[in-house]
């Protein structure tokens, strides 16, 4: 229908595709089962009869994000975990609903303001640089890069994709990274110093990736 011209539009849907898509997602969420829109959407645009651009196939997954953004609402989920769940994993309604509630959770829980702040600082301060920087691990010769270098590793090591163990990991980061801001001079006047504490603490906001983009979330 979106190839036809036939998309929803306002309160005009004759066809009903705003309450079908909810329904595939509920159903996907109840029966937890992982999904991969792109490739569903792709799949069956080239079974149709008539040409589907690439321009209406974003727009249906767009639609289907619009809907799945309501089942996440209607879960529980703030506005802000909901779109920084949906920055990362909106081509899977499971997954996102799974990381949504996680998300919820970590975010009313003790202590998480100071949690999200300590992690804030990492990608504040990386955030408009074009690249990643080479790390150079042997280069570290403080104690407090040593220190956050080994609590990286330990949770770039750990990370399974979920908000449980993303968690914990900037919990157990912490310590590391208030240590290195408060005592070291992260822009430092030796380039080759300054981008290897630079491209630590890339890596240290990268832990994130393909979760969701906590700088979306109230109090970053």
């Amino acid at each position: 229908l979106f190839a036809a011209g036939l998309a929803p539009k306002g309160s005009n849907d004759p066809f009903a595709l705003r309450r079908a898509a909810i329904h595939i997602i509920e159903n996907l969420i109840a029966n937890e089962t992982h999904f991969d829109l792109g490739t569903a959407i792709a799949a069956a645009a080239a079974l149709l009869p008539v040409a589907s651009s690439e321009a209406s196939q974003a727009a249906v997954r767009e639609f289907v994000t619009g809907r799945l953004e309501v089942v996440l609402r209607d879960s529980g989920a703030s506005a802000t975990v909901v779109k920084a769940v949906l920055a990362e994993q909106a081509n899977d309604p499971y997954a996102a609903h799974k990381a949504a509630l996680a998300l919820q959770a970590a975010t009313e829980s003790d202590g998480w303001i100071e949690l999200l702040d300590a992690y804030a600082r990492c990608v504040r301060i990386t955030r408009n640089l074009e690249s990643e920087l080479p790390l150079r691990p042997a280069d570290f010769a403080e104690a407090d890069e040593q220190a956050l270098l080994a609590a990286y590793q330990e949770a770039a090591g750990a990370k399974d994709g979920s908000v449980a163990t993303l968690v914990a990991s900037i919990r157990t980061l912490r310590p590391a990274i208030t240590s290195f801001f408060d005592n070291l001079l992260v822009m430092a006047d030796d380039e080759a110093v300054r981008d290897n504490r630079l491209a630590l603490l890339q890596r240290v906001a990268g832990l994130a990736a393909g979760i969701a983009d906590l700088s979306e979330l109230e109090g970053f």
